[in-house]
């Protein structure tokens, strides 16, 4: 069993890299970093009603996708492939608008890092307040009608506290991370 997992994992590994060696979304250029090429040569890229200030979504979703398929802490390129005839002030305007939307991710996903935070500590908090209520009556022998359901309230703010700390901190890091990244290469543009 073991062998046929481990066997199926060096299958998946190896079709992953062929995808991304022959699918054209990811390439290396010449210093061996890796490119996502975005083709915007055949599509209407603006959202509707915007003015020609908010890029689709489906864009940055490519992106996003694509970016997955590069290697852990790894560098990456934007390779924006643009129309002939379109004008240089518009191509501008596009860069600016990639890299304000990944600075604006990223400065979102630290606001939701800092509110986890926030969230977490006041849980931990309320949780061992109670914790310590429930400990005084439990000292005392006070025989309180609610003295069970405080120990449970203060095991549910102690809860929420470890799940704020080491689960949604945790992904929302990753995200983080990954509008980081993503800010940087819309930098090298």
């Amino acid at each position: 069993m073991k062998h046929n997992f481990e066997q199926t994992l060096i299958e998946i590994e190896d079709i992953l890299e062929d995808y991304k060696s022959t699918s054209g979304i990811l390439t290396k250029d010449s210093v061996n970093c890796p490119c996502i090429h975005i083709n915007l040569e055949n599509e209407n890229i603006y959202q509707d009603f915007s003015n020609r200030q908010l890029l689709k979504e489906e864009i940055f979703d490519y992106i996003d996708k694509s970016f997955h398929y590069t290697k852990k802490n790894t560098t990456c390129k934007l390779c924006i492939h643009f129309p002939r005839e379109m004008q240089q002030e518009e191509k501008q305007n596009i860069l600016r608008l990639i890299q304000i939307h990944y600075a604006l991710k990223f400065k979102e996903a630290s606001k939701e890092i800092r509110r986890t935070n926030i969230k977490g500590t006041i849980s931990l908090f309320l949780g061992a307040s109670l914790f310590f209520i429930f400990g005084l009556l439990e000292w005392y022998n006070v025989n309180f009608i609610f003295r069970g359901i405080i120990e449970i309230f203060s095991w549910v703010f102690i809860w929420e506290a470890c799940d704020s700390y080491a689960f949604t901190n945790s992904k929302n890091r990753i995200d983080r991370f990954t509008y980081y990244m993503l800010y940087k290469a819309s930098r090298t543009l």
